[in-house]
Order: structure tokens, then C-alpha cells, then sequence
């Protein structure tokens, strides 16, 4: 079970989202401070592959700070547009890293 949280964010999106639907973009992010990100009218799909424990955080306050495990999955809707993603826990000096898949908020929708 353990196996399945650690499919690379690709494979992931192809179990959520239509066969015909693609990745517009698929990145690496490695980290040791706050990493500003924009979801640029695109849905962010995040695994956080390095690291114990990381904040996502928007700097105007649209949602409250929350926290993502090491090998957790998550959502950054398009509508969010600017966040942060920032070191915590226990292990806050050692290198983080994110993998991100983007995909175009109108192609999702458009697709269901």
C-alpha cells in the first residue's frame, strides 16, 4: 500500500483525471527554504518526495497553513494562484523536494 503513495506524480494524475487528459509540465523542486510557487491558471498536483513535513501556505490568507507528510499528494486548485511551499518539522536545514505536475485548469475541466 505504501508502494502506491510513491508513484511518481504522473502516473497519479493519470488515475484521477481522463486517459486523454496530459501533463502540461513536470518538475523537481529541491528546497531548504520557503519556495514561492503560482499556480498560473493551472492545477498543481505536489508529492513531496524529500523531507519529513512541509507547509503550504498562501501569503494573502485565501486558506489556512496546512501540513503535507513525507510521500503525501496534494491539490493546488488554479483559482489559488500564489503560494508557498516552506521546510517544517523536525528536520527544518536538511534539502526538501517536491515533484509537481501541472495541468490547464480549462483541459480539466473541459474533460469531465
Amino acid at each position: 500500500m505504501k508502494r502506491a503513495n510513491l508513484l511518481p506524480a504522473r502516473l497519479i494524475l493519470r488515475i484521477y483525471l481522463p486517459a486523454r487528459q496530459r501533463c502540461d509540465e513536470e518538475r523537481r523542486h529541491w528546497f531548504t527554504k520557503v519556495v514561492p510557487h503560482d499556480t498560473q491558471d493551472t492545477i498543481h498536483v505536489l508529492n513531496l518526495i524529500e523531507g519529513e513535513q512541509a507547509a503550504l501556505e498562501n501569503p494573502n490568507g485565501s486558506f489556512a497553513p496546512f501540513v503535507v507528510n513525507y510521500a503525501e499528494t496534494f491539490i493546488v486548485p488554479a483559482a489559488v494562484g500564489p503560494y508557498t511551499i516552506r521546510p517544517c518539522g523536525q528536520d527544518k536545514g536538511r534539502e526538501y523536494a517536491t515533484i509537481e505536475a501541472r495541468v490547464r485548469a480549462s483541459d480539466a475541466i473541459d474533460n469531465f
